[in-house]
Formats: C-alpha cells, structure tokens, sequence
C-alpha cells in the first residue's frame, strides 16, 4: 500500500491531541503519524484522515479527508466528522478503531486501467464515485445491491462485503458507509494520481 495514502495528519488544536497513546494506536493500526498547524496545506493535502480536538472551533474541514474528533467522554463535536475518538479508551482499542479507517489500496485498479487503458475505466470509477457519495450523503437512489458489485468490481473488497450484507439484511448501513468513506479516499487519490 502507497504510504503517502495512509498520512495521518494530526492537527494539533489543544492539549488533547497530545495524548502519546493516541498516536501510538495510529501507528499500531498502519498510519503514519504526521503532526501538522491548519495551516499546514501540504501535509494536510497529503493526509488521508486529519484528526482535530474535538472541543476546538474547526473552520471548514475539505470532506475528501477523513475526519476525526478527539474527545474526551465520548460528547458530540459541533461539526461533521466520520468518527469521534475517546482518548481515554486503551490503546488496543483506540488500534482496532484507526485500523478500520484506512483506506483501501488500489492495487485493482491499477491492474485494470492497463488492462483497459484509464480511459475506458474511467466511467465505472466515476459511476462508483457517484454512488457511494449518494449512499454517504444518504440521498435517495442508491442501491446496496449495485453498490456492493461495483465496489467488488473494482477491488475494494470490503466496502463490497459491507454493501452486501446490507443487501442481505446481515449487516448494518454504519459499517457500509464507514468503508464507503475509506473507498471514496482511495478512489479520489487514484483519480488524482492517474488524471
């Protein structure tokens, strides 16, 4: 997997992201841990997951990152974010959460566009793009069932599994759309690279 698409940047707001067991979680769970000001653009441009302190006034936060809040006794953050952190929970814990964070490779894709030049993959890729951005945004029109073939189409396995088991009623939208989110990063990261 690229390392420059599993950059966490850590923006570092207040006490709270000081926490060393937090960034020794990301590290266990196969981020790099990079610690950034806001106003940072590079190494925020190149983080895949920006982590900010819950309790601090965010300014606009770009949606093509993962966003992270960290806060203490689990309250709610008066912004969007994909996942609320509680530093205090232990370390094994705080692993298993950031490990289901990251984004898939994009190894299939990259198999395929030589395969079927970038031109011709293009339009299934931008057609998942749309999907799973109209499942995130949780509009009206969008299919587990379609979802969960494109996304294995193209080899992001466990978005696929995710959108399957929401077809077959096994599973639950918030897993689904936790790995829409990682494919989206990895989607966009490849169209960035290829184009």
């Amino acid at each position: 997997m690229d390392g420059s698409q599993n950059t966490l940047a850590v923006i570092s707001v207040a006490a709270s992201l000081t926490y060393a067991h937090v960034g020794a979680a990301m590290r266990l769970a196969g981020w790099e841990v990079l610690e950034a000001s806001c106003d940072d653009g590079d190494a925020v441009a190149a983080a895949s997951m920006i982590v900010v302190d819950g309790m601090g006034e965010v300014a606009s936060l770009r949606r093509d990152h993962i966003v992270a809040a960290v806060m203490d006794g689990g309250r709610t953050p008066s912004f969007p974010v994909d996942l609320v952190v509680d530093p205090d929970q232990g370390v094994e814990r705080l692993t298993a959460i950031f490990s289901q964070w990251l984004p898939p490779d994009t190894a299939s894709l990259a198999r395929m566009a030589t395969m079927f030049g970038r031109d011709g993959l293009l339009p299934v890729v931008e057609g998942l793009r749309a999907e799973l951005e109209r499942a995130i945004e949780g509009a009206e029109g969008h299919s587990a069932h379609r979802i969960a073939g494109l996304t294995g189409t193209l080899g992001f396995t466990v978005a696929s599994g995710s959108w399957q088991a929401v077809d077959l009623g096994t599973g639950g939208r918030a897993a689904a759309l936790r790995d829409s989110r990682t494919a989206l990063i990895a989607i966009d990261r490849w169209l960035a690279a290829t184009g």
